[in-house]
């Protein structure tokens, strides 16, 4: 961290001073840039805990991010919730939330919020790819497969096609609806798939 940084049982303290809220979440960014989550995390939580009630946003979204990384998607949760809360059209938000969800499993959930993230913005392919994987885990083949239709429609067959290669699919690989799909995909050149709305 430095050496003028320090954790001891009081917290993160710099020259025998509690470092503010935003040096310690500015710490852990630093860290979570570099890939070392695992250390950023508990600088995050000071952070919060040093900027409570009043928690910024921004602190906020980096321990959200920090979770996902480290593999703790559940924690993160009502972070998100808060976050969302925050503002009625942060997407970015409601695209993390579903993503938590769908880490530990609550599928419905997780389809719940990545259909209301593609309603508000129809131009991100990963919300498509993130719904079509929840209904797959839900074996919901026709919602998957219409998911990936209007993808490929508009992103491009290439693009949907390799998508469809993912073991996230596994679960409806062999379904009629996911082959036709996919031998459509695999024969057209244009990138268009018939029947897509």
């Amino acid at each position: 961290v430095g050496p003028y940084v320090l954790l001891d049982r009081h917290g993160w303290r710099a020259a025998g001073h509690a470092i503010p809220a935003y040096g310690l979440a500015a710490v852990a960014g630093s860290h979570a840039w570099l890939r070392q989550s695992e250390l950023a995390v508990p600088l995050y939580e000071q952070a919060l805990r040093e900027s409570a009630p009043r928690v910024p946003g921004d602190i906020s979204a980096g321990l959200v991010y920090a979770y996902l990384d480290t593999g703790r998607p559940g924690l993160a949760i009502p972070h998100l919730r808060k976050l969302v809360n925050m503002g009625q059209d942060n997407i970015v938000a409601l695209n993390n939330m579903a993503v938590a969800y769908t880490r530990v499993g609550e599928f419905e959930k997780a389809t719940k919020m990545f259909t209301e993230a593609l309603q508000k913005n129809a131009a991100n392919s990963v919300t498509y790819y993130n719904l079509a994987v929840c209904y797959a885990h839900q074996s919901m083949v026709e919602q998957a497969v219409e998911i990936l239709a209007r993808a490929a429609s508009s992103f491009g067959q290439g693009f949907v096609g390799a998508w469809m290669q993912s073991k996230d699919f596994d679960t409806i690989r062999n379904s009629s609806q996911f082959v036709n799909l996919q031998n459509q995909i695999n024969s057209t050149g244009d990138g268009t798939v018939e029947g897509a709305a």
